[in-house]
């Protein structure tokens, strides 16, 4: 799966984060690396391309409890028995 080692890499240094007073900000990660935060998305993802250019890595923000994002469905009907 894509990015399964960023992901990995973000749940191992969460709790240090969180420590380090970053929650909200954005964590740049490739593969095991933290490479920085920043407190904006568009500063991770602009120093994400600069440094890995045409290469993943993830961008995710710091939370304590991730947030749900809603969906909205349209055009879907209960089944009917």
């Amino acid at each position: 799966m894509a990015l399964e080692q960023e992901m990995a890499t973000y749940r191992r240094e969460l709790p240090q984060l969180l420590a380090q007073g970053r929650e909200g900000q954005f964590v740049l990660i490739k593969m095991d690396q933290v490479i920085g935060t920043w407190a904006v998305d568009t500063e991770a993802l602009a120093e994400g391309d600069r440094r890995f250019p045409g290469q993943p890595f993830l961008v995710k923000q710091i939370q304590r409890q991730e947030k749900p994002l809603p969906i909205l469905m349209s055009g879907i009907h209960p089944c009917r028995p």
